[in-house]
């Protein structure tokens, strides 16, 4: 093959790329994905269910 790989390419273009503040770009299945980063309160409601999540799951593991 000539020249370089398709995942070079690809990986090349993921750097060069300037994207404005606030988005973000990752590689997925062989594609660069450009999406909205998570603001401050959607991190904020994440992390309250997640630690609800671990005390129900903590809470049916002691009864069983």
């Amino acid at each position: 093959m000539n020249g370089p790989d398709l995942d070079e390419v690809l990986w090349q273009a993921w750097k060069a790329m300037e994207l404005p503040e606030g988005y973000r770009a990752e590689i997925i299945e062989g594609a660069i994905e450009v999406s909205p980063t998570g603001r401050f309160t959607h991190a904020l409601i994440v992390n309250r269910l997640r630690d609800a999540l671990a005390i129900l799951l903590k809470d049916s593991a002691t009864r069983n």
